[in-house]
């Protein structure tokens, strides 16, 4: 199995953290499940949730979900949609957070996931498809009230937990999958 590449060399992560930043990263459709946000995080009132990603018309309504629950929380600034930014903002904003918020079920990969540990965000992504092979136990969640469980957990981790995981994702990079694709041609070739 080859993993696809991730620019990990994008992310140079500063370990400590102040702000109970949590961000999400994808398009924003309903099968990435990004309306978890809404219900997972008025549970979490003490951390502020980003949201980065392109939304078509189905996508913007998930937005405006989100949002009303927040604000029937009493919570309206604990979340900010972003939509698509650039490469440096999405570094940046990285770089900041604590945790890497990732509701997707079943996804073959998991791109962003790996951006976030690359960046030192402490991922709670969902426990199935491919992230329980390189997400730790401790950040998979099957339900809502688990997912608030361990984004509450994963906001008191140190820079410790932050370089292990960035450890992790730097397995892989695309210097790693370079190479592991060349000694498969390799090997076809022999």
């Amino acid at each position: 199995m080859i993993y696809p590449p991730v620019p990990t060399q994008l992310y140079s992560p500063e370990y400590s953290r102040n702000e109970n930043l949590i961000v999400s990263l994808g398009r924003v459709v309903p099968e990435k499940r990004f309306d978890l946000i809404g219900v997972v995080g008025p549970r979490v009132p003490e951390a502020k949730f980003i949201l980065i990603g392109g939304a078509d018309d189905t996508g913007r309504k998930i937005v405006r979900e989100i949002e009303e629950k927040f604000g029937k929380a009493g919570l309206i600034g604990n979340f900010t949609y972003l939509g698509r930014v650039s490469q440096l903002e999405k570094r940046s904003i990285l770089q900041k957070a604590k945790v890497l918020f990732h509701p997707a079920p079943y996804e073959s990969f998991g791109i962003a996931i790996v951006e976030g540990m690359a960046a030192g965000a402490i991922p709670v992504a969902h426990n199935s498809g491919a992230a329980p092979e390189y997400v730790s136990y401790d950040g998979l969640f099957v339900d809502v009230e688990e997912a608030a469980e361990k984004i509450r957990n994963a906001l008191g981790e140190g820079a410790s937990a932050r370089k292990e995981i960035r450890e992790v994702a730097l397995k892989f990079s695309e210097e790693r999958f370079k190479n592991e694709l060349l000694t498969v041609v390799d090997w076809f070739i022999s």
